[in-house]
């Protein structure tokens, strides 16, 4: 395993990249099933967090 992978991951943090990420999907229509879009953003966000990324945007996929 890298140095640079953490595991703290900043909750309020990790709820607004989550917010960010959902409302582009929503706009663009991309979202067809609610629950595994969830889970694949939390899962993918948190992801990066742990591995030390803090931008926002970025961590918006």
């Amino acid at each position: 395993m890298s140095t640079w992978y953490q595991e703290d991951v900043d909750g309020p943090l990790l709820e607004e990249t989550i917010r960010i990420a959902w409302n582009y999907l929503q706009c663009s229509g991309e979202i067809e099933d609610q629950d595994e879009t969830a889970r694949i953003l939390t899962r993918k966000i948190g992801l990066m967090m742990e591995q030390g990324q803090r931008n926002r945007l970025v961590l918006s996929p």
